[in-house]
């Protein structure tokens, strides 16, 4: 795989850095259709429903409608923001959802 995977439990992701959306679009097709070929050759399936990917951008050149990604005929989602590890990260780096979650919680905790 030309994609950075981390595996923690039962979460598995695949990361990208490409500055070519184009490019990245191809290299992450790629790798679906390597980790198919490894899935089937294991005898697991990957769950599409709770499959998801992210663009993490901070630039605004990017165009999401051009860039919808598939595993065997489906449609994964695509999302904003995604909870890993604890942590809310949004496809802007933008830490402002997790901190204000952060609060919430810290709110409930009884003050000695």
């Amino acid at each position: 795989l030309e994609g950075s995977l981390q595996m923690y439990a039962d979460d598995t992701v695949l990361t990208y850095y490409h500055r070519d959306y184009h490019e990245l679009y191809n290299i992450m097709n790629h790798d679906l259709e390597k980790l198919h070929g490894w899935l089937f050759k294991n005898e697991l399936t990957m769950n599409t429903k709770k499959t998801s990917y992210m663009i993490f951008n901070t630039k605004r050149d990017f165009d999401p409608q051009n860039f919808q990604v598939s595993y065997q005929g489906n449609q994964i989602e695509k999302v904003d923001s995604y909870e890993y590890l604890g942590l809310l990260l949004d496809s802007n780096l933008n830490f402002s959802n997790h901190i204000d979650r952060l609060k919430k919680k810290i709110r409930h905790f009884p003050l000695y």
